[in-house]
């Protein structure tokens, strides 16, 4: 019993009915074993005897241990168990003084007042060590007889020491770095919860306004966010997690707050969920500026629109005024040139016209583009196309401007050369445009006709005619390579040129 000393007279009272008086004090103590096992109020004297008796005999527990000590201060008896805890034997210890064996850390130096509580024990190897002793009190023969009951606490206080020294550290660890953690078991109610001080710094709730409402956090979530926060977390439980999410909190003072939470489900060795635990962090600074980036963003792009549309503009306004300037003119040549230039401008403005009609402003769509182009050229030439079919095949090939521009300025020639040539006299034919991906990084154009084909005599690689030499310079530009084809039946231009920093 902590703290208390119990003294029991040498009555039998309370004793068995066949005890008979002890002769010595040896005997007295050999007969510990049956005042421990007697009735009440003898037996719950000696209580931590008969249970240090008990763990010693069935195990040779070293951990516990009994001594008797005389009215002198003299060992009277020493058992195994003690024997064990003290590393020496019982012989030895018999008749030793109490205050070489124990002493009490309070008093070091200062002799020993034998009492339940915590003492010291010392080895005949000076070593020393933690010990819990329950002591209670007999008289016998008029003399005095202490009992103690040892319990060897050392290797527990080593383990509460350690323990408690990485508990420190843990602690400063978690409640230095820039972030929230937190921790909550699924069936441990509010005294299993755990929140880091940093929490205040977050939304101006302190630690313990925290952990005395777990549901504070869903009270302050934004009501906008809360289906978010339970889509997720429904989830991240589902699954195991991790689960991971960005919501807005409000502080305090009304302020939004954006965090980022992630949390993790630890589970026992049998999988069942035993606590949640992740860290929050304040990421309000990174979305204003995400928010400024989109906001410039969305700007430039207006701008790059504005710029294209009026880009297309202008260059439509050019085409007209070219088309005003051809019927004032009596010239069949001077207003065919005319409405060549007519049609180039239209391949261009065509590039800006898809530029800004598009999500994506630096690329334009060939699969599109080439079709509204040849289309735009039938219309043109006012083509029967019950005469002359038109196929056009285009791969998945995006260009920026840089490309794209020259691109549209060659399938404009080539196409128109086609139909104001390969097929006169209502001629039936077909007129075929491809672009695809070949192997490695490269692009592959071919313009193709059934027509006449070439006039007679005429070398396509050395011609001066407006029409190829503008073919062979936007070749160049583009970094390509011109190949001509001619054979009975077919006419090709074929154009390979590298992908370079355009993707598609």
């Amino acid at each position: 019993m902590m703290g208390q000393q119990r003294q029991l007279n040498g009555s039998r009272s309370g004793a068995p009915s066949s005890w008979e008086e002890p002769r010595t004090l040896e005997e007295a103590m050999a007969r510990l074993q049956l005042l421990a096992a007697a009735p009440i109020p003898i037996a719950a004297a000696f209580q931590p005897v008969r249970i240090a008796q008990e763990r010693t005999a069935a195990g040779g527990d070293s951990g516990y241990g009994v001594i008797a000590v005389d009215d002198r201060g003299l060992i009277c008896a020493f058992d195994q168990g003690a024997a064990t805890m003290f590393r020496c034997s019982a012989q030895d210890m018999l008749g030793g003084s109490i205050q070489a064996v124990l002493e009490d850390p309070r008093r070091p130096g200062q002799p020993l007042c034998l009492r339940t509580g915590e003492l010291q024990g010392r080895r005949p190897d000076h070593s020393v060590f933690s010990v819990r002793a329950s002591v209670g009190e007999l008289n016998l023969f008029g003399r005095s007889c202490t009992i103690l009951s040892l319990l060897d606490t050392s290797g527990r206080r080593d383990s509460e020491a350690q323990l408690r020294e990485t508990e420190a550290r843990y602690r400063t660890l978690i409640e230095q770095i820039p972030a929230v953690t937190f921790s909550a078991s699924l069936n441990g109610g509010v005294s299993k919860v755990y929140v880091s001080p940093q929490v205040e710094a977050l939304l101006g709730f302190t630690q313990q306004e925290w952990i005395a409402s777990p549901v504070l956090w869903f009270k302050q979530l934004h009501p906008d966010d809360r289906d978010l926060w339970n889509a997720e977390f429904a989830r991240g439980c589902a699954t195991g997690g991790p689960f991971r999410a960005e919501c807005r909190f409000l502080s305090r003072d009304g302020t939004v707050v954006w965090v980022h939470g992630e949390a993790r489900l630890v589970k026992d060795e049998l999988g069942r969920p035993l606590f949640l635990q992740g860290i929050a962090f304040d990421i309000t600074e990174s979305k204003r500026a995400e928010e400024l980036v989109r906001a410039s963003l969305q700007e430039k792009e207006g701008l790059l629109k504005e710029i294209h549309h009026r880009v297309k503009n202008n260059l439509q306004v050019t085409s007209s005024l070219l088309e005003l300037q051809s019927t004032r003119m009596s010239d069949d040549a001077a207003r065919q040139m005319l409405r060549d230039s007519q049609d180039r401008i239209r391949s261009m403005a065509l590039v800006h016209e898809m530029l800004y009609q598009s999500q994506d402003l630096a690329r334009v769509d060939f699969g599109d583009y080439i079709p509204r182009l040849v289309r735009y050229l039938f219309r043109s030439y006012s083509v029967n196309q019950s005469c002359i079919a038109c196929r056009t095949e285009v791969d998945a090939v995006s260009l920026g401007v840089d490309t794209a521009v020259p691109c549209g300025l060659i399938i404009n020639e080539l196409v128109s050369n086609s139909l104001k040539h390969a097929f006169p006299g209502n001629r039936k034919g077909e007129l075929t445009v491809t672009m695809k991906r070949c192997a490695g990084s490269a692009y592959e154009l071919t313009v193709a006709d059934d027509g006449v084909g070439l006039p007679p005599g005429l070398e396509a690689e050395t011609t001066d005619t407006l029409g190829l030499r503008i073919v062979r310079t936007l070749t160049q530009q583009i970094e390509g390579a011109l190949e001509i084809n001619t054979m009975p039946g077919r006419t090709e231009f074929r154009i390979t040129f590298e992908r370079g920093v355009e993707v598609g």
